[in-house]
């Protein structure tokens, strides 16, 4: 989650956490593990919607479903999971109603507050370690999310 503000459409900026996710990395330990992981051509977007669509689930007691058949399609089926239409596939296959979930995709403010609540309470368990880095830079040093920079 990243602890940036939301832009004009509510959603996050996704581009910091994947530059810093290392897939091959990833692909080199699933491989180890036995399982399938492909590190290139791997299909990326802002998981914003997702997550929404997981706080409607978990009104409903379907959480876990759903986020299972999530990282299925996304890790192990190559299957994207950034658009509409691929995450109401997913959340009729966890058994909800597809008007029900249409709806709550079409509504770009439907559970985005516990979204970014979720967002703000990741944040703030990160904080301590920004307050270490930024208490033992150099007098003058400019620290935020991505360390410190001395101008």
């Amino acid at each position: 989650m990243n602890p940036e503000p939301a832009d004009q459409e509510g959603k996050a900026p996704f581009e910091q956490g994947l530059q810093a996710f290392e897939h091959k990395d990833v692909a080199a330990n699933a491989a180890d593990a036995g399982l399938g992981y492909p590190a290139e051509g791997r299909d990326h977007g802002d998981t914003f919607d997702i997550h929404r669509v997981l706080h409607f689930a978990k009104t409903r007691g379907k959480q876990d479903e759903l986020l299972d058949l999530a990282y299925a399609a996304n890790f192990a089926e190559e299957r994207s999971v950034f658009d509409d239409e691929r995450l109401v596939e997913l959340a009729v296959a966890a058994g909800f109603d597809e008007t029900g979930v249409r709806t709550v995709v079409a509504d770009e403010t439907a559970f985005a507050a516990d979204v970014r609540a979720d967002e703000q309470e990741a944040w703030a368990a990160q904080a301590p370690a920004l307050k270490v880095v930024s208490a033992t830079a150099p007098d003058g040093a400019v620290c935020g999310a991505d360390g410190c920079e001395i101008p």
